[in-house]
């Protein structure tokens, strides 16, 4: 005789509405008790290769340096996306590996690869410098000020001098850095500080730089006209990336 649960639930369904019961209970208990961690330990697979040519312009770079280290970095296996940035006199290569790939093997074919085009580099760079990307030395928080009522310089005078030893004052910071605002500068007088707003005494006994600055070098106008680049504030830099199918 075949046993009938189904017929045996309807004719009595307090064991099942318990069995059900107790079930929930349980997923529920275990799922509020999974270890959580708030700052796990991520590791992404990528690398970088480092190219420096001083006195080389973006546009050269990008044709003599950049695309055929592009082209040699793709026959490594696993590779996802190989993304180039561009400085004058400084290529940097960024490959993205899959998830689950073997980076140090990934790193040790890309230092092979790279050997084995170094005679068609030029003969005036630095040796590639190959290492892997450690985002546990990045910084592990950002914050931003807005402040309406302040200029750029009181704005970074304010992070550097009290902002920063506030936060210095917490345990486990071990270090405050500024993006943007206004660099400082000095005065010339070695242990005096100027506060933002103070006029100098001495400014008008000054002889005028500006007017005697001497015109840029060939190597600034071949920067300027080169086609390869992007202009941001004084600095010049050029990206190219591409994406490889999955």
């Amino acid at each position: 005789m075949a046993l009938n649960i189904s017929a045996g639930a309807i004719r009595n369904p307090i064991p099942p509405i318990l069995l059900i019961m107790a079930l929930l209970f349980a997923g529920l208990t275990a799922f509020f008790r999974l270890p959580i961690n708030q700052l796990p330990n991520i590791q992404p697979p990528v690398f970088m290769v480092s190219v420096a040519q001083p006195g080389a312009a973006p546009a050269e770079m990008e044709t003599q340096i950049a695309q055929r280290i592009e082209a040699a970095l793709t026959g490594v296996q696993g590779v996802r996306r190989v993304t180039t940035s561009i400085s004058p006199g400084v290529s940097t290569t960024s490959v993205e590996l899959q998830i689950g790939a073997d980076l140090d093997r990934a790193v040790e074919d890309g230092r092979d690869a790279v050997t084995r085009i170094r005679a068609d580099l030029p003969a005036d760079i630095t040796e590639p410098v190959i290492q892997r990307l450690d985002f546990a030395s990045q910084p592990i928080a950002y914050y931003a000020l807005e402040a309406p009522g302040m200029t750029d310089v009181e704005r970074s005078w304010f992070i550097d001098n009290d902002l920063s030893r506030e936060l210095l004052a917490v345990p486990g910071v071990s270090q405050v850095r500024r993006q943007g605002g206004v660099e400082r500068r000095s005065s010339g007088r070695p242990g005096r500080r100027q506060r933002p707003g103070a006029i100098d005494p001495h400014a008008g006994q000054r002889p005028d730089r500006r007017a005697t600055r001497q015109p840029r070098t060939h190597r600034r106008q071949r920067l300027e006209h080169s086609p390869a680049r992007s202009r941001h504030g004084h600095r010049f830099r050029h990206r190219r990336g591409f994406d490889l199918p999955l």
